[in-house]
C-alpha cells in the first residue's frame, strides 16, 4: 500500500519530491515563492499542484517555465508581440505575471492562474461531479529551479520483469524519443535529432536509479509507476511519480497461430488469463466526450474497455484508471506507432493506465456498414454503442477479437 494513498499530500509534487530528496536522490531546488523564484534571476518553472494529481488526471492545469527574458517581457508596456514557440497559455500567464509585477493586488494570484485551464478544469469537474469552486480552492504551484536536459518518462512494464517503456525529450532542440528495452536489450525504439547511443546511455542510466526509487518505504515496490526526471549531464532528478498499475505477470506464453477474425497487436501493456478476456467496448465520438454525453452528469466509475478515447483530453484522463481495457485505433504500422509515442502523439494515460492497453488496426474484418452504425448510435440516438472484444496477452504478444459486430447501446 502506497503511503500517498494512505495520506493523500496537497501539493503532491512538491512533497513526494522532498520526501525522495530526503531518501538522497537529486531533486531541483524548490523556490518557496513566486517572488523568490524571480529574485534568484534564473530560470524556474511553476509548477501546478493539486491534491488529486498523485492518483487522478494528468494534465489537467499547465505549468510555466518562466525564464529572466520572460520576466523582462511581462514587465514591459506596451505589450510586445509574442515570441515564437510561446503558447497562447503562456502568453496569457506573462500578461498576468506583468499585472502583478506592476503592483497590481491579486487576492489569490495562483488560483488566478490556474483559471487559465478553465476549459480543462471544467471537463474534470463534469466528469467527476465536482464542484469547480471546491476544485479550485485546492490548487496551488510550487516554484522550481529549471534543470536543463532531457526530459524523461519511464515505466516499468506492468506485466513483464525487466521490461522499461522510456520516453525522452529535449523541447528547445525539437529531439525526442521513445525505447522499449528488456534485460537491457532494446526491442523498439524511434529517434529524432537523438542517437541511438545516447538514447542507450540515458536508458541505462535510468535502470538502476528507477528500481531504487520505485522500492522507498512510501512507494509500493509492486507498483509500477510512470516517473518523470530530468537528465542533466549524467546526473537525474527525480519531478514527479504518477500512479499507473500494480505488476502483474502472466501464468502462460501465447505461441499459438492467429485464429480466424483476430488481429495482432503492435503494442501490447497487460495481461489476460490465458483464454483471454472479453471486454464490452464503448466507441465514444466528441458527442459523449465532450459537450453532450457526460457534460451534465459524471462518468461512470467503471468501463470494461474503450476504442479510442473521445475527442476530450480530460475525458480520456479521467476514464484511463478506470478501464479494463483500452483499444489505441492505429493503421499506418509498427515504426509508425513508435513515432507516435516519441513525439507524445499517443496518450501515456491511455497507454500505461488501463489494465490492458494495445494498439493497432482492430477493425479490419469490420462490415462495410459498421461505422454508419456507430455513427447512427451516437450522433442520431445519443447512445454509446458497444461491441465484445475479446484480447488475449501474456505481456509480450495480444491477439485481438471482435466477437459480434453488431453494438449494443
Amino acid at each position: 500500500m502506497s503511503y500517498y494513498l494512505a495520506h493523500p499530500p496537497l501539493q503532491p509534487k512538491f512533497e513526494i519530491a522532498s520526501y525522495v530528496e530526503s531518501c538522497g536522490f537529486l531533486v531541483p531546488k524548490r523556490l518557496g515563492s513566486l517572488d523568490a523564484a524571480i529574485d534568484t534571476a534564473a530560470p524556474f518553472v511553476m509548477r501546478s499542484e493539486h491534491p488529486q494529481d498523485y492518483a487522478g488526471a494528468s494534465g489537467v492545469f499547465d505549468s510555466f517555465a518562466v525564464t529572466p527574458a520572460d520576466i523582462l517581457q511581462a514587465s514591459e508596456t506596451p505589450w510586445p508581440n509574442r515570441p515564437a514557440f510561446s503558447t497562447e497559455r503562456k502568453q496569457e500567464f506573462l500578461k498576468l505575471l506583468g499585472r502583478r509585477l506592476k503592483g497590481e493586488k491579486f487576492p489569490h494570484f495562483e488560483r488566478t492562474v490556474a483559471q487559465l485551464s478553465d476549459e480543462n478544469i471544467g471537463a474534470l469537474c463534469r466528469y467527476t461531479g465536482t464542484s469547480v469552486d471546491d476544485f479550485l480552492s485546492q490548487a496551488s504551484y510550487s516554484y522550481w529551479e529549471m534543470i536543463p536536459g532531457l526530459n524523461i518518462n519511464m515505466v516499468a512494464d506492468s506485466a513483464v520483469e525487466g521490461r522499461y517503456h522510456i520516453r525522452m525529450e529535449n523541447t528547445p532542440g525539437n529531439r525526442f524519443a521513445y525505447v522499449l528495452i528488456e534485460g537491457g536489450r532494446v526491442l523498439a525504439s524511434c529517434y529524432y535529432n537523438i542517437s541511438a547511443d545516447e538514447a542507450l546511455t540515458v536508458s541505462t542510466a535510468m535502470f538502476g536509479w528507477y528500481e531504487n526509487l520505485r522500492r522507498l518505504d512510501r512507494f509500493d515496490p509492486q507498483h509500477c509507476p510512470l516517473v518523470e526526471a530530468q537528465y542533466y549531464n549524467g546526473a537525474i532528478y527525480f519531478l514527479q511519480y504518477h500512479r499507473t498499475r500494480d505488476f502483474k505477470p502472466a501464468g502462460f506464453t501465447l505461441s499459438r497461430d492467429l485464429e480466424a477474425g483476430e488481429v495482432e497487436a503492435l503494442f501490447v501493456r497487460g495481461v489476460t488469463p490465458e483464454e483471454g478476456q472479453i471486454f464490452q467496448t464503448s466507441f465514444y465520438n466528441k458527442t459523449f466526450s465532450t459537450s453532450d454525453g457526460f457534460s451534465h452528469h459524471p462518468c461512470p466509475d467503471t468501463e470494461s474497455g474503450s476504442f479510442g478515447g473521445g475527442d476530450s483530453s480530460m475525458f480520456s484522463e479521467v476514464m484511463a484508471l478506470r478501464r479494463g481495457a483500452q483499444f489505441n485505433d492505429h493503421k499506418r504500422g509498427f515504426e509508425a506507432l513508435l513515432a507516435k509515442i516519441a513525439d507524445a502523439h499517443v496518450s501515456r494515460s491511455l497507454l500505461f493506465k488501463p489494465q490492458i492497453s494495445v494498439a493497432g488496426d482492430f477493425l479490419l474484418g469490420a462490415p462495410p456498414d459498421f461505422t454508419l452504425a456507430m455513427f447512427d448510435i451516437l450522433e442520431e440516438q445519443h447512445k454509446i454503442p458497444r461491441v465484445p472484444i475479446r484480447v488475449v496477452s501474456d505481456g509480450r504478444r495480444a491477439y485481438v477479437k471482435v466477437m459480434d459486430w453488431n453494438p449494443v447501446y
